[in-house]
């Protein structure tokens, strides 16, 4: 490991960092690519987990309760609504 100088301030940091601690000027030898970036991107959002998998599903399974409370005449189609509307946004918290 050696010190190396800043391109814009000048100060003095180490070769195996990613940015001057200092001015937080980004070092040329650690940079990543746009290719390697989207790559990583494309590997993130292709990934299917079963929490997702299941979260998918809990989310499907509350929009058919909501869509069958709304059906509901009596005195607890309110009620119904609301449980329904209270799951889909409790599964769909899983993705946040």
């Amino acid at each position: 490991m050696s010190l190396v100088k800043c391109v814009v301030c000048e100060y003095e940091i180490s070769d195996q960092a990613a940015y001057c601690i200092k001015c937080g000027h980004p070092l040329n030898n650690n940079q990543t690519s746009s290719s390697d970036i989207s790559g990583i991107w494309h590997t993130v959002t292709q990934t299917r987990t079963p929490i997702n998998i299941f979260a998918l599903a809990m989310m499907a399974c509350a929009s058919v309760l909501g869509a069958s409370a709304t059906q509901i005449s009596n005195c607890y189609s309110l009620t119904a609504f609301t449980y329904s509307i209270h799951s889909f946004i409790a599964v769909s918290g899983m993705f946040f």
